[in-house]
């Protein structure tokens, strides 16, 4: 593997704000990376948060360390949800790999 690009997407149609942690994690179960996501609360308009990860040399060494990845959400202050509150959270992810085949 000479390269890996992660594509993140999260949707958020829930009037609450979220702050997410993508944690790699090594055989010791320790983060070797972490990936930050501020996801904004919902406001009405379409609330769409991108990033793509591109892991490449040092970056590279720890993904090869990984053994599983964990996350964390974590809800922000603000108008108390109930039962009858409407939304969601929904994420999407891909992963392109790059390979030098000899």
């Amino acid at each position: 593997m000479t390269e890996a690009d992660f594509y993140f997407e999260f949707n958020n149609t829930i009037s609450r704000a979220y702050k997410i942690n993508l944690y790699f994690l090594d055989i010791n179960n320790t983060p070797v990376y972490t990936i930050p996501f501020n996801v904004p609360a919902y406001t009405g308009a379409v609330n769409l948060v991108n990033k793509t990860v591109i892991f490449q040399n040092a970056t590279l060494v720890q993904l090869k360390n990984t053994r599983r990845i964990g996350f964390t959400v974590t809800m922000l202050p603000g108008t108390p949800l109930t039962t009858s509150s409407l939304g969601s959270l929904k994420m999407r992810s891909s992963t392109t790999v790059y390979l030098s085949l000899q």
